[in-house]
């Protein structure tokens, strides 16, 4: 799994950890969620449900999903990424994620 930030930084080692873990549970699913930082600075994933038409091939995050994560960025939270795995694929961004 690669993980690049808005900005071009990647996650600390432990959030790093807990994303491979995600994604290893999910497989052969692409995981999906978004990283928000709270406002004292801790980093939390909030994964999301992959409702794309082929979550093996691709991701499309649930909206309700999508909608309770940024209800905390509403309320002072920072998007940090949007994330996703590539479990049948390289360790590297796609084409599509660029």
């Amino acid at each position: 799994m690669i993980v690049r930030a808005f900005g071009g930084a990647g996650p600390g080692p432990a959030l790093a950890r807990r994303l491979a873990d995600l994604a290893e549970r999910t497989a052969p699913h692409e995981c999906c969620g978004l990283v928000l930082r709270a406002v004292g600075g801790t980093e939390t994933l909030h994964p999301c449900r992959n409702t794309a038409a082929d979550p093996r091939t691709g991701f499309a995050l649930h909206p309700g999903d999508l909608a309770a994560a940024l209800a905390l960025v509403d309320a002072g939270a920072t998007l940090v990424a949007v994330y996703h795995s590539h479990p049948r694929g390289p360790a590297r961004l796609s084409p599509a994620d660029r």
